[in-house]
């Protein structure tokens, strides 16, 4: 039995609500589906951010036309169930093994009994996975350099300044990783998360100011908009149900604390 059939508690209608800024008090509604970006700039990052969701019903911020985009040309073929997709630049240099991806929620959540399995499904993906659903502050945290689906670097132009330089593109994003690997080749993503997951190869790359970084994050096991998870072998896990409607947070940060980008996916009333 699914997740979502062995609840029987009655829901509230609610829409899913994505919205992304350089931190949780900055905020934005994103326009899914829309190839519009939400534009980051802070302290310590400068970015373009691009959310697709497939079969998207939720919030949106457009004062032209408040009616969601249910999908986009990006799914044509495949099964992923969204796209959130990155192209930034650093404003000072960080270490590859400093650099968080977070997913956290804000206060203590129920445990799903399958969180076991999942886990260690998750861990065959991304060995760098670390994890604790018990703590008063419950997260899901990983590297940056092992946790994106895609990852590609290039060389900033000297004589380019601000956004300028930032595109992020309308098709899937190809791996082009050579800038961070140590002999300067390119290789497939499950390369780039074996070699990562080794904290010295880690220590040995800096993120700098003088490349722009463009990361993808996709799959077709998290499904956004209902905060649902199935993976291979195990029933539907239904995240709200867990977490009593709490927004669920993915955050790039450091180990110092200082906070690169959030996104936020909430469900609101309809």
């Amino acid at each position: 039995m699914d997740d979502d059939a062995a609840s029987a508690t009655p829901r509230q209608k609610t829409k899913v609500r994505i919205s992304t800024g350089s931190n949780r008090n900055n905020l934005t509604v994103c326009n899914v589906n829309t190839e519009v970006p939400v534009v980051i700039d802070n302290d310590h990052f400068q970015a373009l951010i691009v959310v697709r969701i497939n079969e998207f019903e939720g919030i949106v911020d457009n004062q032209e036309n408040n009616e969601p985009v249910r999908t986009s040309p990006y799914f044509d073929g495949v099964t992923r169930k969204f796209s959130i997709q990155i192209q930034g630049r650093f404003k000072h240099t960080v270490n590859g093994d400093d650099l968080i991806w977070d997913t956290h929620w804000d206060t203590p959540i129920k445990v799903p009994a399958l969180v076991g399995p999942l886990v260690k499904f998750i861990r065959t993906i991304d060995p760098a996975t670390d994890c604790d659903l018990y703590a008063p502050q419950p997260y899901w945290r990983t590297t940056v350099l092992t946790s994106f689906n895609a990852m590609a670097v290039w060389k900033l132009p000297a004589e380019k300044e601000g956004t300028e330089v930032l595109r992020p593109v309308k098709i899937r994003m190809e791996e082009n990783n050579g800038l961070v690997m140590a002999d300067g080749k390119s290789v497939d993503v499950g390369q780039r998360r074996k070699y990562f997951s080794a904290q010295k190869n880690r220590r040995s790359v800096d993120f700098g100011t003088d490349a722009v970084y463009a990361f993808e994050l996709f799959n077709p096991f998290f499904d956004v908009q209902s905060l649902t998870v199935k993976v291979p072998m195990l029933p539907k896990i239904n995240i709200r149900k867990y977490t009593e409607e709490q927004p669920m947070y993915f955050t790039m940060k450091d180990k110092e604390g200082n906070i690169y980008f959030t996104l936020e996916i909430a469900h609101v009333e309809a």
